[in-house]
């Protein structure tokens, strides 16, 4: 994040002017997006200074446009951006409402559409393939028929997140739309579950590169953190496939989605009363509701979309309604209402001419939010900028030596102490611009390539441009994931990095970074778990799945006949006794911060004090079967269990190859497993259900080789057959297992 300080640019005014202090005292701290235009334009020439130079004189080679009708020039393009979760609803033929009450004359030229839980099946969660897609794609388009003639331009899914791109015939025919370019990121439980994360399109606008990012957060009103991390996370690794371009290096970015943030007091630990916020919507006083608004607080504090603006908010909460009403969640949960559905926009040529929601569209628990923005799109007159680089760099010769970037560390050192499984911690680290230049840094690898950081350490930003007496606050976290555990647990590995943080053309830092992982459960092997003392007690709820010794069925200890580590004992038998009838049994996420908790609980070995509730400790099960070293089918008697995944006899057949452990474990998971569907009347899972969610974790398959399209063929075909295996044993009786 950014903390802006008095600018004293006396020295560069009488230099260049006062029309170069304008760009030098630049209020925008953003990394600005011109800097890799010109970067890759003249690559291996263009020093930071010359850069500087140019950009000081952008006027002198750019010019702005639009759209060229005929012999006239419209100077501003006019952008639609709306979301809308759908809630799984199949789309209504006529959304005239959303999408063309509210045009402008002429109409926009570029259409972003952003959908979120577009389809809640949980084959959708497996396979990322879905009718909606196609259905919703085609409904729009019909609707934007009745305003204009427009055509498709792009389109990116994953899961339940859908963004599609239309702009009008006649844009799409002059060819000044180039460099398109999709992403996806997921965030939610094991990158699948829960159906968060965040999809993008990027293209060329004659010069300008215009980047829109529809996103779908973490839930839950005690998430708040969770969703700031969901953010980073996209932000850091969306795009991270194109060499040197990310997000924050376009010029116009426009982000919106589900963002799911609260109204919350206490710095976001209690969530507001209900009935407080429904009477102050009733007579608007939204100003004072925004004031405990958690995105407004995250962004004045520079936790999350620091660098982005919003519109003014006049409109009513967007969630949550009964569906086909306007009225407020009448449910026993009674969720007090709140702006989840939000548009941002960060750019120097944007200007947002609408905010609103469409409280009229009543087909989900979400009312859908729109906004018309203007924007100008940059042409480079290519021979100018030649002309002007060239004198730039003969400028930046004779000058650089005297204006070499100079910046200040708070320190070079960093030790995180007492980190635990999945519990990111933060330090931050302020770089502070002593020089006389604007400063252009980024972290590399101690092999001086682009930053490259170890698993289990992140740096954001990773690259930013620093104004004269201006600070940037880094963030350095620590997270360590079942991958580095691995490392950690067969190797040896330690937690040690040094990072190289490079000034253009200027000197290196070398900053050190050291982490104490504190060991645990999660992420180590079936074998060392069991060959751990097993301390606390499970009760004998659970072990009526099995029929174990009646000796050993009330204490969590080795069993010669059937062992099962004490972890997974606790986990299952707490949802046993607790949650055999909650609905959606694991299809939905739980809290993190109660994940934290259950897995201190686990950890220390005390199974009296679990405690949480019944999805957040679904979560952990599901989160440590995914955490073991080797997969609970072990890879090499895949091919047995696929010979003939829909006969009951060949699949115990080949469970009977399993490792002892792993085919005790694996046999007390079905026996519970088919204990939850004999609840399905309440708890609404079936078997074709839970064979999705276990499918992929159950099972690990390497990514194959080969085109995209081949790979994903070949994995959703193995995922078929995993899934048709669970379900084949799902069919079996409680006790025919036992003998195996």
């Amino acid at each position: 994040m950014m903390r802006k300080a008095e600018c004293d640019v006396t020295d560069l005014e009488n230099h260049f002017g006062a029309q170069e202090k304008s760009y030098f005292d630049n209020s925008t701290s953003r990394l600005d997006s011109r800097m890799s235009f010109l970067r890759n334009k003249f690559t291996g020439s263009c020093s930071s200074f010359t850069t500087h130079i140019l950009q000081s004189k952008e006027s002198e080679y750019c010019t702005y446009k639009t759209l060229k009708l005929a012999t006239v020039w419209i100077y501003k393009f006019r952008v639609f951006v709306s979301t809308f979760n759908v809630n799984g609803q199949p789309p209504e033929a006529n959304l005239l409402e959303l999408f063309c009450q509210r045009v402008t004359d002429p109409p926009p030229d570029i259409y972003a559409v952003g959908f979120q839980e577009l389809d809640l099946s949980q084959q959708t969660f497996l396979f990322d393939i879905t009718s909606r897609e196609e259905e919703w794609a085609r409904v729009v388009l019909m609707n934007l028929k009745t305003v204009g003639d427009y055509v498709e331009l792009k389109r990116v899914r994953l899961v339940g997140m859908f963004l599609v791109i239309y702009v009008t015939r006649e844009l799409h025919q002059r060819n000044v739309i180039s460099e398109f370019a999709t992403a996806t990121v997921g965030t939610g439980v094991l990158n699948r579950m829960g159906n968060k994360g965040g999809v993008a399109i990027r293209f060329r606008l004659y010069d300008s590169w215009l980047c829109f990012v529809n996103c779908h957060f973490a839930a839950g009103a005690d998430e708040l953190e969770r969703r700031n991390q969901d953010f980073r996370e996209i932000s850091k690794t969306m795009f991270c496939d194109l060499a040197n371009l990310g997000i924050f290096d376009h010029d116009e970015i426009f982000w919106f989605g589900d963002m799911n943030y609260r109204l919350s007091e206490d710095g976001g630990r209690r969530t507001a009363n209900a009935t407080f916020v429904k009477e102050a919507c009733e007579i608007g006083l939204f100003e004072s509701l925004l004031h405990l608004d958690q995105l407004s607080r995250m962004k004045s504090i520079g936790l999350a979309f620091q660098e982005f603006t919003e519109g003014k908010i006049t409109f009513l909460p967007t969630y949550k309604y009964d569906i086909g009403t306007d009225t407020w969640d009448s449910s026993e949960k009674g969720r007090t209402p709140a702006w989840c559905d939000r548009i941002l926009w960060c750019g120097d040529h944007i200007e947002q001419i609408a905010y609103e929601s469409v409280p009229s569209v009543r087909m989900s628990d979400h009312k859908p939010v729109r906004a018309i923005f203007s924007l100008r799109a940059k042409v480079v007159d290519n021979k100018k900028l030649q002309t002007l680089f060239e004198a730039a760099l003969r400028e930046s010769d004779r000058l650089e030596n005297q204006w070499l970037p100079q910046v200040s560390l708070d320190k070079l050192e960093f030790e995180f102490k007492d980190v635990r499984f999945l519990e990111p911690l933060c330090q931050p680290l302020t770089i502070t611009n002593i020089g006389r230049v604007p400063v252009y840094f980024e972290f590399r690898s101690e092999s001086g390539q682009s930053v490259n950081c170890k698993p289990w350490l992140s740096i954001t930003p990773d690259k930013y441009r620093i104004n004269i007496n201006e600070k940037c606050v880094v963030d350095l976290q620590v997270l360590i994931d079942k991958e580095t555990v691995w490392k950690i647990d067969s190797s040896g590995e330690k937690l040690d990095s040094i990072l190289v943080l490079h000034l253009d053309n200027g000197k290196d830092f070398f900053i050190t970074v050291h982490a104490e992982y504190v060991p645990g459960c999660f992420g180590i092997s079936l074998e060392k778990l069991y060959n751990t003392v097993q301390p606390g007690e499970c009760s004998s709820s659970a072990s009526k799945l099995i029929d174990i010794d009646p000796v050993e069925s009330a204490d969590v200890k080795r069993s010669s006949s059937f062992p099962i580590p004490k972890e997974i004992w606790l986990l299952v038998d707490y949802i046993y006794k607790n949650g055999l009838d909650e609905e959606n049994l694991f299809a939905q996420a739980g809290s993190h911060p109660e994940f934290i908790s259950i897995r201190n609980t686990l950890d220390a070995g005390n199974g009296k004090q679990l405690s949480g509730s019944v999805r957040s400790v679904a979560e952990t099960l599901l989160r440590f079967l995914d955490s073991l070293p080797e997969p609970l089918v072990p890879t090499d008697v895949y091919e047995l269990c696929f010979r003939n995944v829909r006969d009951y006899g060949a699949c115990k057949r080949a469970i009977a190859s399993f490792p002892t452990l792993h085919n005790s474990v694996f046999i007390y998971l079905i026996c519970f497993l088919r204990e939850v569907l004999h609840h399905s009347a309440k708890n609404k899972t079936s078997a074709n259900g839970l064979a999705v969610i276990f499918a992929p974790i159950l099972f690990r398959f390497p990514e194959p080789a080969g085109r995209i399209f081949t790979r994903r063929a070949t994995l959703m075909q193995k995922m078929q057959l995993a899934t048709q295996f669970l379900e084949t044993l799902f069919r079996g009786k409680q006790d025919d297992l036992i003998e195996l």
